[in-house]
C-alpha cells in the first residue's frame, strides 16, 4: 500500500506542467498529504495490533452452565437445567432427561439432551427436531450409562448454551 502511494507521488513529481495540481506550489502539499496518510496508517496498525487484553471487560462464553454457576443466565437457569429420572422407552430401561419448566417454541428450544462423563466425554445423546412445538425431553438407554460413578446430564439450548447437572444413577433409584 505504501509502495503504490510512493509510486504515485514519484509519477506526479516527474510531470512538470502548467496545471496547478502538478505545479511546484502543490508538490509540498502533496508530500505533506502523502506522509500524513502514511502516518495515519502506521498509527492504525500499531493500535490495532494483537493486544494481550483483548478479552478484558468482555463476556467470554463458558463451556457449560450449571445451577452453581449460571453466570449471565441466572434469571433463566431454572427452566434450562435438565432433570433426570429412570423410566422405560420402547420396553427398555432408560434415563429420561427433561426440562419440565422449559416452554419450547420454534425459536427457542433444546437442541440435544444427553449424558457425559465429568471430563466431558459423551456417553449418548438425542437430538431434538426443530418444529413449532419441539419436545422438551429425551431418552438415553440405561445400558449406555455408568452404573456407579457420577456423570453429567445435559440440555443444549439453541440460545443459551449447554446446561449440565451432575447425577449418580444410584441416587435416582427409589
Amino acid at each position: 500500500m505504501v509502495r503504490t502511494e510512493l509510486c504515485i507521488v514519484k509519477r506526479i513529481m516527474k510531470f512538470k506542467s502548467r496545471n496547478y495540481f502538478l505545479s511546484e506550489k502543490f508538490l509540498p502539499k502533496l508530500k505533506f498529504l502523502f506522509f500524513s496518510v502514511l502516518l495515519f496508517h502506521m498509527i492504525i496498525l500499531i493500535n490495532c495490533g494483537n493486544s494481550e487484553n483483548w478479552n478484558v471487560g468482555k463476556l467470554v462464553p463458558m463451556q457449560e452452565y450449571s445451577e452453581d454457576d449460571p453466570r449471565e443466565w441466572e434469571n433463566i437457569a431454572k427452566p434450562h437445567l435438565p432433570v433426570a429420572r429412570l423410566s422405560m422407552n420402547n420396553g427398555k430401561e432408560a434415563l429420561l432427561i427433561e426440562n419440565p419448566e422449559f416452554k419450547t417454541s420454534y425459536n427457542h428450544y433444546i437442541e440435544n439432551f444427553g449424558a457425559m462423563s465429568l471430563e466431558g466425554k459423551e456417553f449418548d445423546s438425542v437430538s431434538i427436531t426443530r418444529t413449532t412445538m419441539p419436545l422438551n425431553y429425551g431418552y438415553i438407554q440405561r445400558d449406555k450409562l455408568p452404573s456407579s460413578e457420577r456423570f453429567k446430564i445435559f440440555a443444549k439450548c439453541n440460545q443459551h448454551d449447554l446446561w449440565v447437572r451432575t447425577i449418580k444413577i444410584e441416587d435416582l433409584i427409589e
